[in-house]
């Protein structure tokens, strides 16, 4: 610790005691990583090999669309890591259970969820939530509120140990709680870093915030407000929400909206999205640009294998496409899956009457056609995991049209969607994305919260047409939009999933989030040490010659630098800079930041290309 010279006047050596002190002192090693962390309160684990593995906590709320990615992030960063040096446990409902618990290397924390989106979702929890009425999505998350405070506590205990915690979209109020209190027995917080699956913290002039409602603005700069509005509504609406987590984490209020929003944008975050479909920013921090790429997660190879097509599905499911694969003149028969994910679609009455007239249309169509008629694959699901048929719904599909139609509750999507013609689908993040990867146009029904932006997105990129909400759908428009893209006679909507499954094979989003995972673990726990060392060598000389005020990371200058920066810690000069926004570096700092930032990033990226053959593709 530095002494106050001006409290204090120290003796003064002689010339010649200070000579023989300096000549006597031994050469400084070169700084890691792990020494970087030292200076905001490391854990022994962050400091290099221990007794006990490190720890990674991944935090995962939501639906099975939120939790998969970060699922697959965990899975990605086991098999990079040393075996026994990591340990990896994934907080989330305990409806998962099951799933991730099949998931060797994996600990399963559960934590209690809300229990109507959990279990069975009453008709005014699904009419509330497809509506894009902010009053009815305001009375839903008052009515979860005392859950999720009682959540807290779950996770604070889960989270007791940890080194470092990934938080996912729907978790970044918690982490910021975490990333301000020092559990007990340890000296420092926890680092908290964030996955997002959608761009829902930094502001951008480049579209709205997705959970507005609207793909796009009038005007650039109401893109911006749009996430700050977001956050202010939330921050005025649900106080006592965060209140009531702040008690439960024993840490002191926000002080203002501007602390609150300000901590939020301070953890480093991998925006878990193909570039294909959206790429990052150019006017966000950098901290938030330096990795991307779409998360796929592979489900646990079976016990048998089988040459089989339809080896990964269903028994019921495969047994259902090898009986209906022709038709009586032996034509083969195309597959529509209909698929709204989390959405409880199937607790509204409107639900059964939708299906039912689409497979008429299209039947009708056929035959006017002569052309082979479409098998159906209906998702009967909803918010909770696709395991639970809500009501008597799965039952009336069941009955509706046995020889065309079979409903299911879960089915991988990388091996169901290859063998569809058409997928219609709410326009989820993850859905979107299995479909493009599929290279199978599709028709979006976007219900809430950010498909509507997802759904442009697709539309844009030409695999689907104009998507049309589920509140205005009917039975004849949704048939026409599907048989349209079903025929395709120009071949435009497969023409253009087709290209995009191209670019998506291209990308490596495993790779990509190990990349920047590595930049928060000590190099002994990685697999390829060499290439740690290096990105660990390559983060410390930028955090060492940049600027060293808050503010750094605050710049919307975005530089697409690859290097990740240090994970966020509160200390005294972030609470006592908390009571206002965070001040700008100057122009100089900016431009010598910037600099170290891309020598950084063209290190990092030289040193995988001629050692690992990883081409880092330029952001």
């Amino acid at each position: 610790m530095m002494r106050n010279d001006r409290a204090r006047a120290p003796r003064t050596p002689s010339t010649a005691a200070a000579a023989t002190r300096t000549t006597a002192r031994p050469p400084r090693p070169s700084r890691t990583l792990a020494d970087e962390f030292a200076h905001v309160g490391a854990t022994t684990a962050t400091r290099g090999p221990s007794s006990s593995p490190y720890h990674v906590a991944f935090l995962a709320l939501g639906s099975r669309g939120d939790v998969q990615p970060v699922l697959a992030a965990a899975l990605a960063l086991r098999d990079a890591s040393v075996p026994g040096t990591l340990r990896i446990s994934i907080l989330a409902p305990p409806d998962f259970a099951p799933w991730i618990g099949q998931h060797q290397g994996i600990q399963f924390c559960s934590i209690r969820a809300p229990e109507e989106s959990s279990t069975r979702p009453s008709t005014f929890f699904a009419s509330a939530l497809l509506s894009s009425s902010p009053r009815a999505l305001l009375a839903i998350m008052r009515r979860f509120t005392p859950p999720l405070v009682e959540q807290m506590d779950e996770i604070l205990n889960h989270t007791r140990d940890a080194d470092l915690v990934v938080c996912g979209v729907l978790s970044n109020m918690q982490g910021a709680l975490l990333a301000r209190r020092v559990p007990p027995g340890r000296r420092t917080p926890p680092a908290v870093v964030s996955l997002a699956t959608f761009p829902c913290v930094h502001p951008t002039t480049h579209f709205p915030m997705p959970l507005a409602g609207r793909p796009t603005l009038v005007f650039g700069w109401l893109h911006w407000i749009s996430f700050l509005v977001r956050e202010l509504l939330f921050w005025l609406f649900l106080a006592s929400l965060i209140q009531g987590c702040c008690r439960a984490a024993r840490v002191q209020m926000w002080p203002s909206f501007w602390a609150y929003w300000r901590d939020l944008r301070k953890m480093p975050q991998f925006f878990a999205m193909s570039p294909t479909l959206c790429r990052v920013p150019t006017d966000w921090p950098p901290h938030a640009t330096a990795f991307q790429g779409h998360l796929t997660y592979q489900a646990p190879a079976p016990a048998a294998r089988t040459t089989s097509a339809h080896a990964t599905l269903s028994p019921t499911l495969a047994a259902f496409l090898r009986r209906t694969a022709r038709d009586a003149r032996g034509r083969r028969r195309p597959i529509i899956y209909v698929g709204f994910g989390s959405m409880p679609v199937c607790a509204l009455p409107s639900f059964l009457p939708l299906i039912r007239g689409l497979h008429s249309a299209l039947v009708s169509r056929s035959a006017a056609a002569r052309s082979p008629t479409p098998r159906f694959v209906v998702y009967a699901g909803g918010i909770a995991p696709d395991t639970t048929p809500y009501g008597t719904a799965f039952a009336r599909l069941a009955e509706l049209a046995p020889e065309d139609l079979i409903p299911i509750t879960a089915e991988p999507h990388a091996a169901l969607f290859p063998l569809c013609r058409v997928i219609v689908h709410h326009g989820g993040a993850g859905t979107s994305m299995a479909a493009l990867a599929a290279g199978v146009p599709a028709v979006i029904t976007p219900c809430a919260v950010d498909q509507p932006f997802w759904a442009d997105r697709v539309h844009k990129l030409g695999c689907a047409p104009k998507p049309v909400r589920y509140t205005k759908l009917t039975p004849e428009k949704l048939g026409k939009m599907v048989w349209d893209v079903h025929v395709d006679r120009v071949g435009k909507y497969h023409a253009a999933a087709s290209a995009a499954k191209e670019r998506i094979a291209r990308e490596d989003g495993a790779g990509e989030v190990v990349a920047w995972l590595s930049g928060f673990v000590p190099a002994h726990v990685m697999a390829k040490e060499e290439m740690t060392n290096q990105v660990h060598s390559t983060v410390a000389t930028a955090t060492s010659s940049a600027a060293s005020d808050d503010g750094i990371w605050s710049s919307d200058d975005g530089t697409g630098s690859r290097t990740p920066p240090p994970p966020y810690r509160e200390s005294a000069a972030d609470a006592s800079a908390a009571r206002g926004l965070c001040a700008r570096p100057t122009a100089v700092d900016e431009k010598r930041t910037l600099a170290v930032l891309q020598d950084a990033r063209d290190a990092a990226a030289q040193l995988l290309e001629e050692r690992f053959g990883v081409v880092v593709p330029s952001l």
